[in-house]
């Protein structure tokens, strides 16, 4: 076992008034859980507070910012990654949790004049010029999400090569080009399409055009590039969609302005809103690539996206969890990082109805409530799933904080049901796992970072009957730092 010591002593938020809605008690989870993992771990048992479910036999794995250099990373995002992981096994459960090494990550590591930039990190001026260039600028952190692909396992950054992990140790192995098929790097957030049984994913590739490049990841077989997009600059394409005919871009007017890049040298810093030139919808047919539909929408902002899928009329429905512009990214995400309380994050679940032949875009407000991290069922994704889970917050909160709500959302009635935890703590992303053809017959598995007890426990709760309480706690004994995705991969 070894010890992470936090480069920054942490420090607990004060206690603050509560909101109209909220009963007299401490400020939400904030700034004391946003610090450097205490200790990484092999597998070990997990302390159990009820029965793990006989049918639940698989490993979680979760990943997020969890090493945080004081006077380096300027925000949350910029933190080194580590991968946790609980395993349910017939003896009951195993956790273990690794921080991720990646050269540049590694080279940067604690220095205050690092040469590659991060989300908010500053760039030194070489990798500024690199970048305009398409030369490498961004420090791999590999600390967004995780992907079980072919018995292995990868962690993913923005725009840079995926980090090959050991799937049993969670030692890193090194950055891969998936034999040659990824030129530059690749984003966050694979989708897999259960009827083709592949994964799509997408990355973005700077260099005297800007490419985005989408990839084809099959159950079995090699890896390939199914397409490339060229955009009219450097945009913001965090996320995208997956039906079972097409890849659906939606890319809202977020630009990375160059001159600002070389000026300041810093990525979060370089980016422009521009409302005015409305948001870009490429809808991609997977067999026919070529034949793409590029159609303009009003302008919205979003991190993630829900589902897709294909209607018998050709029209394709999406979800997504929107906000009015991006202002959540400092008013929001900044300040709570930070300690703060805000007015609230300003998101709400909206659909798109995208009919290509009369090229129109149309929405329309689903849940009017803020939350984050929303997904179906795997089994029904790419489909017309009826149930979304998402993390959200009490009745009346609204974002002031982070999550704090297990959310099942009904998409079609607008019906929600909120689960609390049991706890004063933050809720990760829930990550669903399919017991039967049902789409309400799965588990919920989510973290959730419990300040009372300063540790973090996995909690998983029965989606048919989520009002109830959780069947199962497994135990870490540390708070481990927030995460932000991960995977279920059945044993």
């Amino acid at each position: 076992m070894s010890q992470i010591a936090p480069n920054a002593e942490a420090r607990r938020p004060a206690t603050r008034a509560p909101g109209r809605h909220e009963p007299a008690a401490p400020a939400p989870v904030t700034l004391d859980v946003f610090r450097s993992l205490e200790r990484e771990h092999d597998f070990r048992p997990l302390r159990a507070e009820g029965a793990v479910p006989p049918g639940l036999r698989g490993t979680l794995y979760r990943n997020g910012p969890s090493v945080f250099d004081a006077g380096v990373d300027p925000h949350w995002f910029d933190g080194t990654g580590a991968v946790s992981a609980v395993r349910f096994t017939d003896g009951g459960a195993e956790g273990a949790v690794r921080v991720l090494h990646t050269p540049s990550a590694d080279g940067d590591a604690g220095r205050r004049g690092a040469s590659f930039g991060a989300y908010g990190q500053k760039m030194s001026w070489r990798r500024r010029l690199a970048a305009l260039f398409g030369g490498q600028s961004l420090r791999n952190v590999a600390n967004i999400n995780v992907l079980a692909w072919q018995k292995r396992t990868f962690a993913f950054y923005e725009s840079t090569l995926p980090l090959e992990i050991d799937p049993v140790t969670l030692r890193s192995i090194g950055e891969t080009d998936l034999g040659g098929v990824v030129a530059k790097g690749m984003n966050a957030h694979p989708h897999r399409v259960p009827a083709r049984r592949a994964t799509y994913q997408t990355g973005l590739r700077v260099g005297p055009k800007v490419l985005l490049d989408l990839f084809e990841l099959p159950d079995e077989g090699a890896a390939r590039l199914l397409t490339s997009v060229e955009l009219p600059g450097v945009m913001e394409a965090h996320d995208f969609f997956a039906t079972r005919d097409h890849l659906v871009l939606v890319l809202p007017p977020l630009w990375c302005s160059s001159l600002a890049m070389l000026v300041d040298g810093g990525f979060a810093s370089s980016l422009r809103w521009r409302p005015e030139e409305g948001t870009r919808v490429i809808v991609i047919p997977i067999d026919e690539p070529e034949r793409r539909v590029v159609l303009d929408t009003d302008a919205l902002w979003y991190w993630h996206g829900v589902n897709a899928f294909e209607r018998p009329d050709g029209r394709i429905e999406l979800d997504l969890v929107g906000y009015q512009d991006f202002a959540s990214n400092a008013a929001w995400i900044e300040t709570v990082t930070r300690g703060g309380l805000t007015t609230g994050n300003g998101s709400s679940v909206r659909r798109a109805v995208i009919d290509k032949e009369a090229r129109r875009v149309s929405w329309e407000e689903r849940w009017p409530h803020a939350c984050e991290f929303g997904s179906v069922s795997p089994a029904f994704a790419s489909q017309a799933a009826r149930v979304a889970w998402l993390a959200g917050y009490p009745q009346g909160d609204e974002g002031r904080a982070l999550w704090s709500r297990i959310v099942r959302l009904d998409l079609q009635s607008g019906d929600a049901q909120r689960i609390d935890p049991g706890t004063r703590g933050l809720v990760s992303e829930p990550v669903v796992v399919p017991r039967s053809e049902r789409e309400d017959d799965v588990w919920v598995l989510a973290y959730v970072h419990d300040q009372n007890a300063g540790a973090t426990f996995l909690g998983i709760w029965d989606g048919a009957r989520p009002e109830h309480d959780a069947v199962a706690r497994v135990w870490f004994d540390q708070q481990l730092p927030p995460t932000l995705h991960g995977t279920f991969v059945r044993a």
